[in-house]
C-alpha cells in the first residue's frame, strides 16, 4: 500500500535506457531529477519493460520502485495482411480507392487482434493497485488504458505539420493516441509556449489543460577528464574544427538542406566546413542522407557517428566549433538543452519552438532557405567574436529550464491530478505553467 501522505506517480518509461533519443532523454531526466531532488510527498515509481527492469532499477536506485511490465508496448499497428491470399488480393487492388479501403479494413483487423493479445484496463490497473499508484505520467506519446488520472506529454504534434513524413499506419495510430491522450489527460505537459499554442489550436483544448514546464536534459553531462577527452576525441577523429548536429535522422531534422548549404559554401566560396552527426539512424530515411552525401561530394566533410556514449557525447559538445540545428519542428529539443548546458553557441532554424528554447545563444536562419542557412554557417564558422558572444548568453537561456522549477511545477500537476491540496509555491508554479501566454520572466 502507498503512504497516504504521498502521491505515488508511475512514470511510464517502457524504453531502452541506452538509446539516444529525445523521448528517452526526457523520461530519464524526469526520473533522475526526482530521484535526486524530488519532494518527500511524491513517490516516483517507473514502469519498465522486463528486459530493461534491471537497468531502470540501477538508474532509479531502488529495485522496489520499478514496476516490471510483463506486456509489450502499445505501438502503431500496420495494415499489411497476414494471410497469403489476402496479400495476393491486396497486390491486385493497387493504390486506388479499393486498395485504400482494403488497407483501412486490414488495419482495423490487425488492431483488434493486437489489442486482444494486450492487457485490458482492468489487468493494468490491478498491477498498478499493487504499487498504490495514484497518477500515471506518460512521458512520451504512447499510452495504455487506465482509470487513474494521467499526465500526457506529446513533446510535439509533428503529424499536423508534416503528415507526409509518416506512413498511413503511423498517422492513423497517432491520430487516435494523441486525441485520446490530450483530450482525456488531467494535464498535458510540454516544454515551450509555442508547443502549448500548437496543441491548443490543433486539439481545441483550453490553456488550463496544457502546462508548460521547461526543463533541461540530464543527459550528455558525463564528467570526462582531459586525458580521457583527448583519447575519445582522437578515436572519433575530432581533431579538426567541426560543427556538431546531435539528432536522429528523421526527415524533419532537415539534414538534407544542411548538406546542400555545405556544398554551396564549398563550391561558391571555397569554404570547406566539416560536420559531425550523432544519433540513431532512422532506417526509412537514412539511406537518402547517405546518398545525398555521395551526390554532393561531402564524404570527407560529413560523418555519422551514430549512437555514442555519454562521455563521447559530452566531448562532441565541448570540442565543436558550434552546434548546428536546422530542424523544421521541435517541441522542446533535448539536444538544444544539452548544448545550452554545455555553454555552446547554436546556429539554428527559427522554426517552431527553437528560438524560444535557445534565446540569445542562437544565430537563427530560415530552415527552408538553403541560402540563409549557408550565410549563417559561414558567419559562425569564421567569426570568433560572434561565437564568444553567443556562448556568453547560453547560461541565461539554460537558466529558464532549471530543474528546481520544473520539479515544483510537475509536483503541482501530480498533486492536482490526484486531488491533493497544493502549497502556495506549488499553486503559483501551476498557475504560471497554465498561463495562456508566456509569462514575463
Amino acid at each position: 500500500m502507498s503512504d497516504p501522505g504521498k502521491v505515488t506517480v508511475a512514470l511510464n518509461a517502457l524504453i531502452n535506457p541506452a538509446n539516444a533519443g529525445g523521448s528517452e532523454s526526457s523520461a530519464l531526466s524526469i526520473l533522475t531529477s526526482f530521484r535526486d531532488a524530488g519532494p518527500p510527498d511524491i513517490e516516483m515509481l517507473v514502469t519498465a519493460l522486463k528486459r530493461y527492469a534491471g537497468r531502470m532499477a540501477a538508474i532509479r536506485g531502488d529495485t522496489s520502485k520499478v514496476i516490471a511490465w510483463p506486456w509489450p508496448e502499445f505501438t502503431p499497428v500496420g495494415s499489411e495482411p497476414k494471410s497469403a491470399w489476402a496479400k495476393a488480393l491486396r497486390a491486385r487492388l493497387g493504390e486506388g480507392a479499393l486498395g485504400r479501403l482494403f488497407d483501412d479494413l486490414s488495419r482495423r483487423r490487425n488492431e483488434r487482434d493486437f489489442l486482444e493479445a494486450m492487457p485490458d484496463q482492468a489487468e493494468i490497473d490491478a498491477r498498478l493497485d499493487k504499487f498504490g499508484v495514484d497518477v500515471v505520467h506518460f512521458t512520451y506519446p504512447v499510452k495504455w488504458p487506465t482509470r487513474r488520472p494521467f499526465i500526457f506529454e506529446p513533446h510535439d504534434i509533428q503529424q499536423h505539420h508534416f503528415p507526409e513524413f509518416f506512413p498511413p499506419d503511423v498517422l492513423a495510430w497517432r491520430k487516435k493516441t494523441y486525441t485520446d491522450g490530450i483530450r482525456n489527460a488531467a494535464f498535458v505537459v510540454c516544454g515551450t509556449w509555442w508547443t502549448k499554442q500548437d496543441i491548443m489550436r490543433c486539439y481545441g483544448v483550453g490553456a488550463d489543460k496544457v502546462a508548460v514546464i521547461p526543463r533541461s536534459s540530464a543527459m550528455g553531462r558525463a564528467e570526462v577528464s582531459e586525458a580521457e577527452a583527448a583519447r575519445l576525441a582522437a578515436e572519433a577523429g575530432l581533431d579538426r574544427p567541426f560543427m556538431f548536429y546531435p539528432a536522429m535522422t528523421f526527415p524533419h531534422k532537415n539534414h538534407l538542406r544542411l548538406f546542400e548549404a555545405m556544398a554551396r559554401l564549398r563550391d561558391e566560396q571555397g569554404k570547406r566546413l566539416e560536420l559531425v552527426c550523432t544519433g540513431r539512424a532512422y532506417a526509412p530515411f537514412h539511406p537518402e542522407l547517405e546518398a545525398a552525401v555521395e551526390r554532393l561530394g561531402l564524404r570527407g566533410q560529413v560523418r555519422f557517428l551514430g549512437v555514442v556514449s555519454d562521455a563521447l557525447l559530452a566531448v562532441c559538445y565541448r570540442r565543436a566549433r558550434f552546434v548546428v540545428f536546422p530542424s523544421l519542428l521541435e517541441g522542446h529539443s533535448q539536444s538544444l538543452l544539452e548544448a545550452l548546458w554545455h555553454g555552446r553557441a547554436i546556429v539554428a532554424a527559427r522554426q517552431s519552438s527553437i528560438p524560444e528554447t535557445v534565446g540569445g545563444a542562437g544565430l537563427m536562419f530560415d530552415g527552408e532557405r538553403v541560402d540563409e542557412m549557408a550565410r549563417a554557417l559561414a558567419r559562425a564558422w569564421s567569426d570568433d567574436g560572434l561565437i564568444a558572444e553567443l556562448e556568453a548568453r547560453a547560461p541565461a537561456a539554460s537558466d529558464h529550464c532549471r530543474w528546481d522549477r520544473a520539479i515544483l511545477a510537475l509536483t503541482a500537476c501530480y498533486k492536482s491530478a490526484a486531488g491533493r491540496p497544493l502549497g502556495p509555491a506549488e499553486q503559483a508554479a501551476l498557475e504560471r505553467a497554465l498561463s495562456a501566454e508566456r509569462p514575463e520572466d
